[in-house]
């Protein structure tokens, strides 16, 4: 089951006859991370990580914001301003940890290569937000074999790293604002107008890149005001996307040790950097005098764990909880029961 970014998070469309597009990749399927094959490697990554190391870099960035300069430069300040103001994480005992994100304007350093530090800072963050607007893409169509282009360098290697699990991917689908009719949503874009060639340094042609990067949820943004948008991407980065990548943040100091929670689908304890897919076995059925899911004793189901009952598949557990309900006074998971079923 797919996971949503937002009420009005949607699949930008890829193919000029759609709106929407298939299911997307939600994030890493597992925070321990795979190298990347230096086939599918981005030629600049494979220069700065010859070996495809991705997965025991450090983590010091949350967000990585990825935008034309010419285009988008006002909003991408915009969203970095906001989103530096947000805390990812709190605790009783150490300060609350904002959101760290690196915007090229305010995180390059002057005498050092110009490639290799955004390179290097996009392989070092948790979640990339590609700003997608009309402008940015009519810009494309002048592509040329022989001119390097940033933006689609970061955004060919941002696939490398997504398709890895190193990163999460949210596309920030800029709208307009025409003076006379008002704000317009991101509309789809036709990708057939995109070459169908490689720029320098990348190893995905221009409308592959862009049509891949359309796969991904994204999130419509009006740039006259992105503070709705701001809670939605905090909520997940903080939640979702931030507890999968938190044991390898650069500064430990800056966080408390990570909490062991109790999955309700197995009653194991676990931490939110070891919940892989398959690390929680369960049944998925009632038990009356044998399991209906398989009829043996050990389990027959492998997931994720999860700390809060829910209704996104059927596990043993949650019918012995609802049970407990129907048969007493039981407050706190009657309040449970209405805060996570959806």
């Amino acid at each position: 089951m797919a996971t949503t970014v937002g009420d009005d998070a949607a699949n930008a469309a890829g193919n000029p006859k759609a709106t929407t597009s298939t299911t997307p990749s939600t994030g890493p399927s597992s925070p321990s991370s795979k190298a990347l094959s230096p086939r599918s490697m981005a030629p600049k990554l494979q220069g700065l990580l010859p070996n495809g190391d991705t997965g025991s870099a450090d983590k010091a960035y949350h967000v990585f914001i990825s935008y034309r300069v010419k285009t988008d430069a006002v909003l991408a300040e915009k969203l970095c301003d906001k989103l530096k103001s947000q805390v990812v994480e709190s605790s009783s005992s150490f300060k609350d940890l904002r959101v760290s994100v690196f915007l090229d304007k305010e995180e390059l350093v002057a005498g050092k290569r110009f490639e290799d530090q955004f390179l290097n800072a996009l392989v070092s963050s948790c979640l990339v937000l590609p700003i997608i607007s009309a402008d940015s893409l009519a810009l494309l169509e002048d592509a040329s074999p022989l001119r390097v282009d940033n933006v689609l360098l970061e955004w060919d290697l941002t696939l490398d790293l997504a398709e890895a699990g190193h990163v999460v991917v949210i596309p920030i689908l800029v709208g307009s604002n025409p003076e006379a009719g008002g704000y317009r949503r991101f509309s789809s874009f036709d990708t057939s107008r995109l070459a169908d060639f490689c720029v320098p340094d990348t190893s995905r042609s221009v409308r592959e890149i862009v049509s891949t990067m359309f796969a991904f949820q994204g999130v419509f943004v009006d740039p006259s005001d992105v503070s709705d948008k701001i809670r939605t991407i905090v909520a997940r980065l903080s939640t979702e996307i931030w507890p999968s990548f938190r044991h390898r943040w650069k500064n430990a100091t800056e966080i408390a040790p990570e909490a062991v929670k109790r999955c309700v689908q197995c009653g194991e304890g676990f931490k939110d950097s070891e919940n892989v897919d398959g690390a929680c076995a369960f049944h998925a059925g009632i038990r009356w005098q044998e399991y209906q899911c398989c009829r043996r004793e050990k389990p027959c189901v492998r997931n994720k764990h999860s700390a809060t009952h829910h209704n996104m598949f059927p596990y043993s557990a949650f019918f012995d909880w609802m049970q407990r309900i129907i048969q007493g006074d039981h407050t706190r998971e009657v309040s449970d029961l209405f805060r996570n079923l959806r």
